[in-house]
């Protein structure tokens, strides 16, 4: 969840962002008169009238160059009271102190008054903001890019060099947020707006005779009028459409939303989790404790099994009489451990039963590698990483971190030959995380291209956005089945979606890609089938059994009692069952040799030996960490979904630590 955490979390700062901007002052009423001189700079003057609701120290007015040569001047005054633009000049005003921060192209006034209402008076001038051209003039300007809040009341004038004819000048609004333009001879186009959006920028394209402008350099660009009216009436039909466009964007939203939360609903009361659930009691304990050790930790970790799970593989060689386990004294470092272990378990290879699978001959290459008498074997305490005393020490901390690698270089190659035998009958053919990460990832993407075209953005903005998301989807394909990936992607295109003009349009997109969100976790990596599904349930009801009480303890024979042991430590549990399966033995008059079922009796080496894996491992072990829910099919970030360590709803991490036997 932790991606839809940090896209909440950006809403809500950018939201609140916005609202501080907007509480702090308001723009009640600007006034702008704009010239555009024959040398094609621009002198524009402008009264804006604020109210500042808390005390203020700077007003920002954002004047962005595109274009042009760059701002010749910058000046702010107090302007007299109750009078308009135009009807005073700025000599004898009181000047105040500004300031230019380049990283965002804007000026700082330091205002008189720091609250209630404030008047300011600006002028400046911009060199070569218009455009001289063989054939035309042109001016393109932005006059309210980068507002930090709504302007109200927005009349502006802009005046051109010399008088004309209706037909000799064209004017086209570039604002998808609203407003009007009017040309308005022999001089003037006027520029009204109520209320322009923080969004908009009152950006305006003007096209008029070259013969304006006398005193500007000729560009060389071949610029043909008729080119430049047809990419206007393109945009005019574009801009004509917008609200049609945006409406069904706005409702495909919607829809998505809906899809993706009752998605999200659907996972986390999945029908199969239930129906599993409802199988639980399919296969009964006898039943359970003959499935395969190895069957089942892969089962019980949704295939990806830990580094505690080497114990899996020797305890079915065990049962198929491969192997023998016996009790033996521990490493003198365990002994005089508190909480340690006095004797430890070891498997001997016994040259007698069969089936041997590609898996037991990775294991027995990796951990056999002991002699006892010339026979293959291996000693539990040998595979454990450092008591706790070494570990605060940190004598022999290169001696342990060189171990734990030699233990991954084996555990890796049986890790996945395991996989190869069983995947294939425990897991359908398709990854869901694939098949509809995939899709979200596509669907965001096209949504995305469309808002921004229906939302009229240029073209150019269009491409960016188009490389954007092609890069940032092969990103995402190459490893789907990594969530941080999907979930990157999707903060990518929250963040691009925030730039939609239409606040409507926008909202109900950020919705929808944090509905996206909270859906990525709950997209399993693996689907179970239904057999495995349901063996995985009981699975999980038998563990519940096993670490509540000692089942059998009092009728069943020793021979299966050891094959609960075994499940009891593979499941987590090992140590509240073989607690209590001595005390039923004990009060049920009955004894028990085994060191299978007893914790003193070579059990606790396995038990400490796992602890140690678990921590002191690295993520390697797994390929991913081993965050997320016990009960989904490979849910959480990273997709084990495993129960791990002793814990009954699981989440212990995957281990390494400790060597092959020594």
């Amino acid at each position: 969840m932790g991606a839809g955490w940090m896209a909440g979390m950006a809403l809500c700062l950018t939201l609140g962002g916005q609202a501080a901007s907007a509480e702090a002052y308001t723009v009640d009423e600007v006034s702008v008169r704009a010239q555009v001189l024959t040398d094609g700079d621009l002198f524009v003057e402008e009264l804006f009238t604020y109210t500042l609701h808390e005390p203020v120290d700077e007003l920002e007015r954002h004047v962005g160059l595109g274009g042009a040569g760059g701002v010749e001047f910058f000046e702010a005054y107090v302007p007299p009271k109750g009078t308009k633009l135009g009807s005073f000049a700025h000599q004898g005003l009181k000047q105040l102190d500004t300031a230019f921060r380049e990283e965002d192209e804007s000026f700082y006034t330091f205002p008189a008054v720091k609250e209630g209402t404030q008047e300011l008076y600006y002028r400046y001038r911009v060199d070569q903001a218009a455009s001289r051209y063989v054939r035309t003039g042109e001016l393109e300007w932005k006059f309210f890019e980068d507002s930090d809040t709504d302007i109200h009341n927005v009349t502006m004038e802009i005046l051109l060099p010399q008088t004309f004819k209706e037909d000799q000048v064209h004017a086209f609004l570039h604002d998808p947020t609203g407003g009007r333009l009017q040309v308005m001879p022999p001089s003037t186009v006027r520029y009204d707006n109520p209320n322009l959006s923080m969004y908009g920028s009152g950006a305006v394209r003007l096209l008029f005779p070259s013969e304006f402008l006398p005193e500007a350099p000729t560009k060389s660009e071949a610029v043909r009028v008729e080119d430049i009216l047809k990419e206007e009436a393109a945009r005019e039909k574009r801009f004509g459409m917008r609200e049609m466009l945006l409406g069904a964007g706005k409702a495909v939203s919607a829809g998505l939303i809906v899809l993706v939360l009752g998605a999200v609903l659907t996972l986390l009361f999945s029908l199969k989790g239930r129906l599993a659930g409802l199988r639980t009691g399919r296969r009964g304990l006898k039943e359970l404790a003959e499935t395969d050790p190895v069957r089942l930790s892969f089962l019980y970790r949704l295939g990806e099994l830990q580094a505690g799970d080497f114990a899996a593989g020797l305890f079915s060689q065990r049962r198929r009489g491969l192997l023998t386990a016996s009790a033996v004294p521990a490493e003198n470092r365990f002994c005089t451990e508190e909480g340690a272990f006095h004797t430890s378990l070891q498997f001997v290879r016994t040259g007698k039963g069969s089936g041997d699978t590609a898996s037991d001959a990775k294991l027995n290459a990796w951990l056999l590698r002991s002699r006892k008498q010339g026979i293959p074997s291996v000693r539990i305490d040998s595979l454990a990483g450092p008591t706790l005393t070494e570990y605060r020490s940190g004598k022999r901390t290169a001696y342990y971190r060189n171990k734990r690698r030699g233990f991954l270089a084996g555990f890796r190659p049986w890790k996945e030959s395991v996989e190869a035998e069983l995947a294939g009958a425990c897991f359908r053919p398709y990854s869901p995380l694939r098949r509809y990460g995939r899709g979200l990832a596509a669907l965001h993407a096209l949504l995305l291209l469309y808002l921004f075209y229906a939302d009229a953005q240029p073209w150019d903005v269009l491409l960016y956005l188009l490389l954007f998301l092609a890069a940032g989807g092969g990103f995402t394909l190459y490893r789907i089945e990594q969530k941080w990936r999907l979930a990157l992607y999707l903060f990518a295109c929250f963040v691009a979606g925030a730039i939609i003009v239409d606040a409507d349009a926008s909202g109900v997109y950020l919705l929808f890609v944090l509905g996206s969100l909270l859906l990525v976790p709950l997209l399993p990596r693996r689907s179970l089938t239904w057999e495995a599904a349901g063996d995985r349930g009981s699975i999980r009801s038998w563990r519940r059994k096993l670490k509540q009480g000692a089942v059998g303890a009092e009728t069943e024979e020793l021979s299966v009692l050891e094959k609960y042991a075994e499940a009891a430590v593979l499941l987590g549990v090992g140590r509240e069952y073989l607690t209590k399966v001595q005390e039923r033995l004990k009060a049920a008059g009955r004894t028990a040799d085994s060191p299978l079922l007893s914790l003193s009796g070579g059990m606790q080496s396995v038990l400490y030996t796992q602890t140690t894996l678990r921590f002191t491992s690295d993520s390697a072990a797994s390929g991913q960490g081993s965050s997320g829910s016990s009960d989904s099919d490979g849910g959480g970030w990273d997709g084990d979904g495993s129960d791990s360590g002793g814990s009954d709803s699981g989440g212990g991490g995957d281990g390494g630590g400790g060597g092959g036997g020594d």
